[in-house]
């Protein structure tokens, strides 16, 4: 957990699940060298990546936005105890998230508004059950398709509360619902722009096109210094920023025209999420699973 003091507001990251990626290295990182993991294997293991699966290290998690009087959470990750009968990854599943948000300084009931940067396919959001028990204000982009959402917000929008403004950024790409938002010099990018990679562009109605656009149209057009806060993290890394990511980003560096970069994303080849059947439908209704849907083997 790493929190950040801007002025009066805090960041905090707030992790709900550390683990194994699900694809070897190659289908992460554009440029991948064996020769190259292998020299840096004494710092890599066992933080970052582990030999005996060949999997980077993963992260899953919020960012707890927190003012004298407000407290804000930017995507609500999976959540605990619930029934996902379609995706056994996340069946009844028991994380120590909540304890973690309230180590960093904010129980369910703190939580006034939540934000979500985009609808998921790989895995079901804790949204609904975090609306219900709490009573939250959930916000998330006019385009989405979620059924149960207090306000939708569109491009030059912002979410404003005793002197934070969040500024809404349309990003789509990942997702055509993926929305980034934008604190004075940092900005949470969602699955958009990650450190050093970007989102898959094969989930609903992703776009590798979109997505050059809202990275070079937008993302890295703010200032070099401006912090980048991604939903995922592939190497235990807290945030990024645009300068870095210009000259470091496999996939962005070098002055790529948009054909290579389309090409980079096609080229992953990565499979579709098992049951993004379930997880899609389900994230539509904020995480509720129909029983009509597929169940997990």
């Amino acid at each position: 957990m790493a929190t950040w003091t801007i002025g009066a507001v805090n960041v905090t990251r707030v992790e709900e699940q550390i683990g194994f990626a699900s694809f070897p290295p190659e289908q992460y990182l554009a440029g991948f060298e064996r020769e190259l993991l292998q020299r840096h294997l004494p710092w890599l293991v066992p933080h970052h990546y582990s030999p005996e699966h060949d999997r980077l290290v993963t992260s899953v998690h919020s960012w707890l936005i927190r003012t004298d009087r407000h407290t804000i959470l930017l995507d609500s990750c999976g959540g605990n105890h619930k029934e996902r009968p379609g995706l056994a990854r996340f069946h009844q599943r028991d994380t120590p998230y909540l304890a973690r948000l309230r180590e960093a300084g904010a129980a369910p009931e703190d939580i006034d508004i939540v934000l979500c940067t985009h609808l998921h396919a790989d895995h079901v959001t804790g949204l609904g059950a975090l609306r219900d028990r709490t009573h939250c204000i959930t916000v998330m982009g006019e385009h989405t398709q979620a059924d149960v959402v207090s306000m939708r917000v569109a491009e030059g929008d912002y979410v404003g509360i005793e002197g934070v403004r969040l500024d809404v950024l349309y990003t789509p790409g990942h997702t055509d619902d993926s929305y980034s938002f934008l604190m004075g010099d940092r900005v949470f990018t969602g699955d958009t722009l990650l450190i050093h990679g970007t989102g898959r562009t094969d989930f609903q109605n992703g776009s590798a096109r979109a997505q050059y656009d809202s990275i070079f149209g937008k993302l890295l057009k703010l200032p070099n210094d401006t912090l980048v806060y991604p939903a995922h993290d592939y190497n235990q890394r807290h945030v990024s920023s645009v300068g870095q990511e210009l000259a470091r980003n496999p996939r962005l560096g070098g002055g790529k025209a948009v054909d290579e970069f389309v090409a980079i994303m096609a080229a992953l080849n990565l499979p579709r999420p098992k049951k993004m059947d379930v997880a899609v439908p389900a994230n539509r209704a904020c995480g509720e699973v129909s029983e009509a849907l597929p169940r997990a083997d």
